[in-house]
């Protein structure tokens, strides 16, 4: 018995903070006659029927004037019932579209959090019209030029790559990540070789792996014609060896077409990336700029600003594509070169329509959780002839990357 006596002790000791002192007392008493008939052996079946007791003590009720009667506890608890309908959620506010400066450093980025991501009613980015600009027929013309990630052109040709670009028909497209030689899908490719002509450069050294190309129409508006073109950028090493560059020369321009590498998971290879490509190819265009404009294009693999992802703040120097080291490379691209982001310059607040990559894991495109990787980049000799730059988030999902065009005018 004195076990028993001592063991509630020790037990109202515990938890007498969690029971009101009334209800105890009442417990206590109750089962002080309990423990009469309870074996010394048992102790946790007076724990038990400690519990019981003290669960089977209600609680008060209220009267209301209608004579409903209704614990003082379920007016204090959400209402959990089944067939209720939830509450409603509340609406995100969107900071007027634009994104909330938490930090800028001296190369001008911006680090912090960007407003919610918005997805469209039905899944993926929201519709945005887009009107493709006109010019005066018959004194002036335009070129339109289309880049786009195929992720495979093997892959892609099942996607059906040549109807769309049958359909959109650019003046002309620039291509990455094409994974294979131009042996491998030249039959599927003989519609467009009839209208096209066709650059290749396919990665040598692994095969399957990176490539680019770029289709250009046998036929141009504003007497353009392409008079020259060459692969890689002058120097040894991964981007010769993968294929990653095209640079071809207009009339009164050069079109870059980069594959610029991933830094990889876990960024292994960004040091490689940003200490040796990223200078090499800065090189390049500084080359060419001094007898031309430049328009650099491609997979850039690089998210600018915070606004340019879905989530900022959790992929920071964690993620290939969105660390300090690669964007501060690409700020300083664009500030020694001097280039200028085509779609920022024309939409500098766009932050639910600006995304080119979306992953295939997690359901990213439907959810718009992206990223802009994709650019339009020029010097600032052409910002002028720059009509419009329309990100194509609604093209048929040939990849994981959609495509980008721009609208250049021709000089007169």
């Amino acid at each position: 018995l004195s076990m028993r006596r001592s063991f509630l002790r020790s037990f109202v000791r515990r938890h007498a903070r969690s029971f009101h002192r009334s209800l105890l007392s009442q417990s206590l008493q109750s089962l002080s006659l309990q423990s009469q008939s309870l074996p010394l052996s048992h102790p946790q079946s007076l724990t038990r029927s400690l519990l019981g007791t003290m669960a089977r003590k209600k609680t008060p009720t209220n009267t209301d004037n209608s004579g409903t009667a209704t614990a003082k506890r379920n007016n204090k608890r959400k209402d959990t019932d089944d067939d209720a309908a939830p509450p409603p959620k509340a609406k995100r506010q969107r900071s007027n579209g634009k994104a909330a400066v938490d930090e800028v450093d001296e190369d001008g980025l911006v680090h912090g959090k960007r407003p919610p991501v918005v997805s469209a009613a039905g899944g993926g980015p929201l519709e945005k019209e887009l009107v493709v600009p006109q010019v005066e027929e018959g004194k002036e013309s335009m070129l339109k030029i289309t880049t786009l990630n195929v992720n495979g052109m093997r892959a892609a040709v099942k996607k059906g790559f040549v109807d769309w670009v049958k359909g959109e028909s650019p003046d002309v497209l620039a291509v990455q990540e094409v994974k294979a030689e131009l042996k491998d899908v030249k039959k599927q490719l003989e519609p467009l070789a009839e209208e096209y002509t066709i650059m290749w450069n396919a990665s040598y050294a692994k095969k399957g792996y990176a490539g680019t190309a770029v289709f250009v129409k046998k036929e141009l508006p504003g007497g353009q014609k392409v008079l020259s073109h060459r692969f890689g950028i002058k120097t040894k090493g991964e981007d010769d060896e993968h294929g990653r560059c095209i640079t071809v020369e207009f009339n009164d321009f050069y079109l870059v077409n980069t594959y610029v590498p991933n830094a990889g998971a876990g960024l292994v290879r960004l040091q490689p990336r940003t200490e040796k490509w990223d200078p090499q190819l800065q090189k390049h265009l500084a080359a060419l700029r001094t007898k031309k404009p430049v328009v650099w294009t491609g997979d850039l693999n690089v998210a600018h600003q915070n606004i340019d992802i879905h989530e900022p703040v959790r992929n920071r120097n964690k993620t290939p594509g969105f660390s300090d080291a690669e964007r501060r490379n690409f700020a300083r691209a664009l500030k020694n070169g001097p280039f200028v982001d085509l779609y920022r310059h024309l939409y500098p607040d766009d932050v639910d329509t600006c995304f080119t990559y979306w992953s295939y894991r997690f359901n990213g495109y439907n959810k718009n959780k992206g990223w802009r990787l994709d650019y339009f980049v020029a010097t600032p000799d052409l910002v002028d002839r720059v009509l419009d730059v329309h990100i194509l988030q609604r093209a048929p999902r040939i990849s994981d990357h959609c495509p980008l065009t721009l609208y250049l005018k021709n000089q007169d």
